[in-house]
């Protein structure tokens, strides 16, 4: 996409016209990176010379401007033309072989927890090269749809976003990065992240209490209660969760996790404040996504 440039099978097109005419039989030898390339006598005064790059041949000049030489052309009386190694309106091409790689690729949620994303949650990819690519095409989520992909300060850097919906698979978020630079080499295609990040989880269920028990400290039985007893309600999730909020006898109470996130227990101390009558609790919970 840029005359500038050229990888390997890229053809390269010297352009020549002179200023009289070029005797017949005595066209011009033209070398591209001192290999010889196919003349074509378009007139007497214009001529047309092509090369096709190729590896390992023009290895050597990776990354530099591509030489040229024009020589060994006379006019019609013989007069021999000088030799010419550079282009008289400045254009070059240089030659590219360079596989571009990316150095950098990690994921992220805007959820708090950025390892982890639930519904309308946006997740994240920032990618780095080695050098300037084009916009890569990226695929996460099963797909390349609703990818937004952005220039970041310059065209070494990128990030590419998309929304986590309905639809999307609880999982792992797999993603995959299509690129090239801007000559048009192929970088390897990337599906896996650099420097030991952690990835992101889709988490899209909603945590359910398989257990909510209570329980009163009272001496005469545990389902009695006076001022003064401790009122314990017992939780158990199928999932882990963050720290629930529980009410007891419309009360705040003091909440600890047991054995890991799964397990909780939440206590209150009763007062002649509180009604007669079984006591009432609440639990507002989530898992550590945001479900709840």
């Amino acid at each position: 996409n840029d005359a500038t440039l050229a990888v390997v099978n890229d053809v390269i097109t010297v352009t020549l016209t002179s200023d009289e005419a070029i005797k017949t039989g005595a066209d011009p030898t033209v070398t591209v990176n001192s290999n010889t390339a196919t003349v074509a006598r378009n007139s007497a005064v214009s001529f047309t010379a092509t090369y096709t790059m190729s590896s390992p041949a023009d290895d050597a000049i990776d990354g530099s401007s591509i030489p040229i030489n024009i020589s060994s052309y006379t006019d019609a009386t013989g007069n021999a033309g000088a030799t010419v190694t550079a282009t008289t309106d400045g254009s070059a091409v240089t030659y590219d072989n360079t596989v571009p790689t990316l150095g950098t690729a990690t994921i992220a949620s805007d959820n708090t927890y950025d390892h982890l994303a639930k519904e309308e949650d946006v997740i994240t990819l920032t990618i780095a090269s080695s050098e300037n690519i084009n916009s890569p095409t990226v695929s996460m989520l099963g797909s390349t749809a609703d990818v937004t992909v952005t220039q970041g300060a310059d065209a070494r850097n990128w990030t590419a976003t998309k929304e986590v919906e309905g639809g999307h698979s609880d999982g792992t978020v797999a993603f995959n990065i299509a690129f090239t630079d801007l000559a048009g080499n192929n970088g390897a295609a990337v599906t896996s992240l650099t420097g030991g990040d952690d990835a992101v989880t889709v988490d899209k269920q909603k945590p359910t209490i398989t257990t909510a028990s209570i329980a009163s400290n009272n001496a005469s039985g545990d389902e009695l209660a006076v001022p003064g007893n401790v009122i314990t309600l017992t939780i158990v999730s199928n999932e882990d969760i963050v720290e629930p909020t529980v009410t007891i006898a419309t009360q705040s109470a003091t909440v600890s996790i047991g054995a890991d996130a799964q397990n909780w227990s939440a206590t209150y101390t009763m007062t002649e404040n509180e009604s007669n009558g079984t006591i009432p609790f609440t639990i507002d919970y989530a898992d550590s996504a945001g479900n709840e």
